[in-house]
């Protein structure tokens, strides 16, 4: 069995990063829309062949794992604001990526979802580690209804985000700061794909300790909580 890491998944085609050798190759499997940029394959390998120059590969899924020290995250720092409120350290490429983050909900907005799922694959081939590009990248799945590969993305933002949080908090992480917003938007994301594949307790986790990051829920994650006690039909509330 050999891993790589998922780079870019395409209609029926995947293209893949070695984890030992890094070297890049195109995996051709009937069916991709379950796996997601960023996580980790074990493949069984049952046919190779180059074509102009490029490797490709044949076989079987075995697992699929999520390693956020493959995709290279540095924890955030967290800084200390007025009123014992924090937020997450912004670095300048932050600017950058969000810039084009936001063209790609702009794309999404006005319905150009290939356009903006090739922007958010630019992105992640220069930044893995950018957890917008997986919240949005989750949205657009959610949209198409694969919500098994939504949760998959959300999972990834809320990972990286995740790595970067102290294990006691000092303090809540507001939405009115910018630099917390791609780690809210992840939260909410996973907290409202687990409770649609059936994952109720695990969403009830996530969604309560968005609560604890920002009390002022600009989510709704309260009126989610009341739903899933109350054993309620998941619902769908995308964020762009």
């Amino acid at each position: 069995m050999e891993e790589h890491i998922v780079r870019r998944v395409g209609r029926r085609v995947m293209r893949l990063q070695g984890v030992e050798s890094g070297v890049v190759s195109y995996f051709h499997l009937d069916d991709t829309w379950d796996y997601a940029e960023g996580e980790v394959l074990g493949i069984q390998v049952d046919r190779r062949w180059t074509l102009g120059g490029t490797q490709h590969l044949s076989g079987d899924v075995v697992r699929s794992r999520v390693d956020v020290d493959l995709l290279h995250v540095e924890p955030r720092p967290l800084e200390e604001q007025e009123g014992n409120l924090y937020a997450f350290q912004t670095l300048p490429i932050d600017t950058v990526l969000s810039r084009l983050v936001d063209d790609a909900a702009d794309h999404i907005r006005l319905g150009r979802f290939e356009e903006a799922a090739d922007l958010l694959h630019r992105v992640l081939d220069a930044e893995p580690s950018c957890i917008d590009a997986y919240n949005h990248l989750g949205l657009l799945a959610e949209r198409d209804g694969l919500h098994r590969r939504a949760l998959r993305y959300y999972r990834l933002a809320f990972l990286i985000g995740t790595r970067s949080l102290p294990s006691t908090l000092p303090g809540p992480l507001p939405w009115s700061f910018p630099s917390n917003r791609p780690f809210l938007r992840a939260s909410h994301g996973y907290g409202l794909e687990l409770w649609r594949v059936g994952k109720s307790t695990p969403a009830t986790e996530v969604l309560t300790h968005l609560l604890d990051l920002d009390e002022g829920d600009p989510f709704g994650a309260r009126t989610l909580l009341d739903d899933i006690e109350a054993g309620m039909t998941p619902w769908a509330q995308a964020v762009v």
